[in-house]
């Protein structure tokens, strides 16, 4: 039987990533003074030089930066997350017959595995530990930012790209759909045919009535949060 230090350093594949978190919440200075108008400014000035395809960019960018901002190896993790299903999502797309069903069943193992590492590993040692006797140590793993919300919404891009539903997006537009900052974090998980056909109007018309009701949305969210409401 191998020591219980042995099985620690094979479970503990992510030991080198724990680090301290800091999150960039929306009603933090960091958000309200420096990362939203910063994001805002940039992405109204892309939109002036090339309409479109640069505001998703910049978006897209912005997005990996918040989590960034709030713990790094999270953005890395959200980033291969990203990279890894979207190759699966053409990979599925691509087969016909059982290998498009084996492909898909692959990437929803390895997207709830993954999910399942972060958030139950050690819950699981627990469980092995009560059961048996063992004295199995438990590991040091953090929780990446927004992990349950974008691995279910990427687990539903796959499903709907067997299904022949998805819509088909370049790799920026699946990155910004994946990552879109103001709903990573608290959700909602939101499918792709709701958002993803809306990239195409980015930059193309502003609708200021729109921009006016939602910094009002968020001044009376902001307003609650602070005072303390739910």
């Amino acid at each position: 039987m191998p020591d219980t230090s042995t099985i620690k350093k094979y479970l503990e594949v992510g030991y080198f990533l724990k680090t301290e978190e800091h999150k960039v919440l929306f009603n933090s200075y960091e958000f309200i003074l420096m990362f939203l108008p910063i994001t805002l400014g940039i992405y109204f000035l892309a939109c002036r030089v090339k309409k479109g395809r640069l505001g998703i960019v910049v978006l897209a960018v912005a997005s990996i930066l918040f989590v960034a901002f709030s713990n790094i190896p999270s953005a890395v993790i959200l980033l291969l997350s990203i990279v890894g299903n979207y190759w699966l999502s053409h990979q599925i797309s691509r087969k016909q017959g059982k290998a498009k069903k084996v492909w898909l069943i692959f990437g929803l193992i390895v997207n709830i595995g993954i999910l399942a590492y972060f958030k139950y590993a050690n819950f699981l040692i627990d469980g092995v530990n009560g059961f048996f006797g063992s004295d199995i140590p438990l590991i040091s793993v953090f929780l990446p930012v927004g992990l349950s919300f974008y691995t279910f919404q990427q687990v539903a891009y796959l499903t709907d790209t067997y299904k022949g539903e998805a819509v088909s997006c370049s790799f920026v537009e699946y990155l910004l759909y994946v990552a879109f900052f103001p709903k990573l974090v608290q959700g909602p998980i939101v499918q792709q045919k709701e958002l993803i056909p809306q990239f195409s109007d980015l930059c193309r018309n502003v609708n200021w009535d729109n921009v006016a009701k939602g910094l009002f949305v968020f001044a009376i969210g902001l307003a609650k949060k602070s005072s303390g409401g739910r």
